[in-house]
């Protein structure tokens, strides 16, 4: 969501609205929003997520890390799913602070019972990286580079086994 979205008061209703008319399990929707959205007023952040919740939606917190995070923010926002900036995932094979980052983040994060997600995994390298310290979920190039609407139904039925994305390349 863009912040003009997340401050939309009819955001709440929309949603059910949408989820009544395609009978959409709410379970089965994530909504996206940027920590620094986020942290611009926490107050009312927390209260619309919290509604957004009720509903049954998932909220994930995305660039965590580039914004002005605290943990006091991380342990404030009421967030399903932690997706790591892909600055600090490029920066893990280089300098042991981003390494360190991501490892203490991950750790966290999973020990805080939500999911996870590690942005930007470009290289075989990253993503072993990234198994080793129990990352959870992982998006990138290296998984998959975009994929057109028009061959996305083909592309899931051969990528995708027992729900999970198989990776077609080694390195």
């Amino acid at each position: 969501l863009s912040a003009a979205q997340f401050a939309n008061s009819a955001l709440l209703p929309y949603l059910m609205e949408l989820i009544e008319l395609h009978k959409v399990d709410a379970r089965n929707i994530e909504l996206e929003l940027t920590e620094t959205m986020l942290v611009a007023d926490i107050e009312r952040a927390v209260e619309v997520i919290q509604q957004i919740r009720a509903l049954g939606c998932k909220i994930a917190v995305d660039d965590f890390g580039t914004g002005y995070s605290s943990l006091s923010y991380l342990k404030t926002i009421p967030s399903d799913i932690i997706k790591i900036d892909r600055s600090f995932i490029n920066g893990m094979m280089e300098t042991d602070s981003d390494r360190n980052i991501v490892d203490s983040t991950i750790s966290m994060v999973r020990n805080m019972g939500q999911q996870v997600i590690a942005e930007g995994i470009e290289t075989g390298d990253q993503l072993n990286q990234l198994r080793n310290m129990q990352c959870q979920y992982g998006q990138g190039y290296f998984i998959s580079k975009p994929i057109e609407q028009h061959v996305l139904w083909q592309v899931l039925k051969s990528q995708v086994v027992n729900g999970r994305w198989v990776l077609l390349q080694t390195n």
